[in-house]
């Protein structure tokens, strides 16, 4: 079971995540795997977490923008889309781009 079909039986069973278990918050809250927990379908190997608690858990941030590809190479096709000024922007950050 991959990452779509576990986030939808989660909505199905559980409902939409409604309140952060970190901090409280009741805005914008997702259903997080906890790590260190294989992909399957228990409840107990999620939490619901607000965005903010949730990219500070990932630590997916590189400065104050999100990384969303964790790690992940992005394609050829994108690279060639990126604009010089992403390109110094990484850079500065630590990515290893050519300008």
């Amino acid at each position: 079971m991959g990452y779509c079909g576990i986030h939808d039986w989660l909505k199905t069973r559980y409902g939409l995540a409604k309140k952060c278990e970190q901090c409280g918050s009741e805005k914008n809250v997702q259903w997080a795997k906890i790590k260190g927990v294989p992909y399957k379908r228990r409840r107990e190997n999620f939490w619901e977490l607000c965005q903010q608690c949730h990219l500070d858990y990932d630590d997916t941030s590189i400065g104050s923008r999100p990384t969303w590809n964790k790690g992940k190479p992005w394609p050829k096709t994108t690279r060639e889309k990126i604009s010089i000024g992403t390109k110094l922007g990484m850079k500065k950050v630590g990515y290893n781009v050519k300008l």
